[in-house]
């Protein structure tokens, strides 16, 4: 039902699917749906599942997706050294995938952690390939 839901994006859907994340069962479902909705409003409650460990792929993929209104979150949890490495890597790929400038930064920070090196290169790489360079005098 979930995954309907997102499919047909209606923005009404949001408070139900978001209620809906504590359901350890649907909750992939459900992160996918928000995700495929892409309303700010999912962003904290997937945050605050993402750092939980619970469902971390599906809502990392699901932040991607919801794009801008995302990034700062990510960010923050890519630059908190209490979270789990591989959420923080998940949290850099994102970034990437949303090709969040802003994180560059943050990205690069990172580079001397060996869990979320190589994840952070590929979006660093990421974000330098979606950017328009003609726009820069050299």
């Amino acid at each position: 039902m979930a995954e309907t839901l997102g499919e047909i994006g209606d923005k009404r859907a949001v408070k139900p699917l978001i209620k809906a994340l504590k359901d350890w069962q649907s909750r992939d479902s459900v992160a996918k749906a928000l995700g495929e909705i892409g309303d700010e409003r999912a962003v904290e409650p997937l945050i605050r599942m993402f750092k939980g460990m619970l469902s971390k792929y599906a809502i990392a993929e699901a932040l991607a997706k919801i794009g801008e209104p995302a990034s700062e979150s990510l960010i923050s949890v890519l630059n908190e050294e209490t979270v789990d490495d591989s959420v923080r890597e998940l949290a850099a790929e994102a970034l990437g995938k949303i090709g969040e400038e802003r994180a560059i930064e943050s990205l690069v920070s990172v580079l001397d952690n060996d869990a979320i090196k190589r994840t952070a290169l590929d979006s660093l790489k990421r974000i330098a390939s979606s950017k328009d360079w003609t726009q820069y005098e050299f």
